[in-house]
């Protein structure tokens, strides 16, 4: 998905950039918010950017992207962890015999 940052803090040029390429460094819950934490594109400092977003999108988004090889994705979360996990890092779901 491409999001459109409107001015960056430290230069206070706009820019977009995929969320598929950057990753992301904390989700909350309750609201969603996922944290981004990117170099800005025209002046090269780092930048967070905070993105609310309701918990279904954020499901769909996860869904539709691909599973990275040596990574399976949680059914309770939809994030990737790694395959011989037994314990989701994200929301401790606990993976049976059959995933």
């Amino acid at each position: 998905m491409e999001i459109k940052i409107d001015s960056c803090k430290h230069c206070g040029k706009g820019f977009t950039f995929d969320s598929e390429s950057v990753p992301r460094y904390r989700v909350d819950a309750a609201p969603l918010v996922i944290v981004y934490v990117l170099d800005c594109v025209n002046c090269g400092r780092q930048v967070s950017i905070d993105i609310e977003q309701s918990y279904d999108e954020f499901l769909q988004e996860m869904k539709e992207s691909e599973v990275p090889d040596g990574m399976k994705r949680c059914p309770d979360c939809a994030e990737f962890v790694q395959e011989m996990a037994r314990v989701c890092r994200f929301c401790t779901y606990r993976f049976g015999e059959d995933n």
